[in-house]
């Protein structure tokens, strides 16, 4: 995972870092996971990953924060 860094205006890739995914559940569309943290808090992040069409994808961090961004995704070929 990437972590983005908001600070200036416009996001960036402050941190890209490997973590382990924890309680992986799949419900019909629907992804969700825990990520552990590797530095500061124990609480795991919770991430939801919604299939929205055939090649897009919503995430987001369920426990982030109100600024926590929704990130759409799509697949290109």
């Amino acid at each position: 995972l990437n972590g983005i860094n908001n600070e200036s205006g416009q996001a960036r890739i402050a941190v890209r870092e490997p973590h382990v995914l924890l309680h992986t559940k799949v419900d019909g569309d629907s992804l969700s996971f825990e990520v552990k943290r590797l530095r500061g808090s124990i609480t795991p992040m919770d991430f939801s990953v919604e299939l929205t069409a055939h090649d897009h994808a919503k995430i987001r961090c369920l426990n982030c924060g109100d600024d926590a961004p929704n990130v759409e995704i799509s697949k290109h070929d």
